[in-house]
């Protein structure tokens, strides 16, 4: 077992081990250290999490934070220049958060996401004021794609492959409507013509919509038809009533 000043941070942690550790409270909730712990007496965790208890032991639990999972959530958001979203990742809840509101009230956040989503989740989605992903040609015969012109587009297109997706796209839901795109149509567009496979986006529901879908989340009910093998073709549905 690792010696006791040598044991890393949460931030220091393979992706592997924090990508598991990160899923397994987004799934259980406010008490997941408390179920970690007691699994971790029964060994009823094989495989990453198993090996975060025998690499590092209860101890280093007990040590970490809530605010440790914020402060990466926000380093995700705001990576340094060159160092964003590259399409590679594996998907993965970030962060989540739920907040009091009326059911249906438009006005009202009630739960939030940050997320690593499958890029394939999110082709079929429109854009909120009905945004055309997809070529044009202007009145002088040029094309264009959305407001930019064809040089512009794939010079967007070259910075996303350098730099990566700095800013997540954000998806906004309200009970009984559409799934739409709020913002990031054109990042959405060039992760799919740079064929990755997943991109990072903001999640949120208005109005308890987040109750509309199985297991609470857009996210995770993708997730799970996806790992179903069963995965929509058009993933923009409405949430179920």
């Amino acid at each position: 077992m690792t010696q006791e000043n040598d044991k890393p941070s949460l931030s220091q942690l393979s992706p592997d081990l924090l990508g598991a550790l990160v899923k397994f409270r987004s799934e259980n909730g406010r008490t997941w250290k408390h179920k970690l712990l007691s699994g971790w007496l029964r060994a009823a965790f094989p495989g990453e999490l198993q090996r975060l208890r025998n690499e590092f032991g209860p101890e280093w639990l007990t040590r970490v934070k809530d605010s440790e999972f914020d402060k990466l959530a926000e380093a995700a958001r705001k990576p340094e220049p060159g160092v964003g979203i590259r399409g590679h990742e594996a998907p993965v809840m970030l962060s989540e958060a739920t907040y009091e509101g009326e059911f249906g009230n438009k006005r009202h956040l009630t739960r939030k996401e940050t997320v690593i989503i499958p890029v394939s989740a999110l082709a079929q989605m429109r854009g909120v004021r009905g945004e055309r992903r997809e070529f044009t040609e202007d009145e002088s015969g040029k094309q264009r794609f959305g407001n930019y012109g064809i040089a512009e587009w794939e010079k967007f297109k070259a910075d996303l492959a350098q730099n990566g997706m700095a800013e997540p796209v954000t998806i906004n839901i309200d009970v009984g409507e559409e799934v739409c795109v709020y913002e990031g149509n054109h990042r959405i567009q060039a992760a799919l013509q740079s064929d990755w496979n997943v991109i990072a986006a903001d999640i949120r529901y208005y109005g308890h919509a987040e109750t509309t879908f199985e297991g609470g989340s857009f996210f995770r009910q993708i997730m799970a038809r996806l790992e179903e093998g069963n995965a929509p073709k058009v993933s923009s549905a409405r949430p179920r009533m």
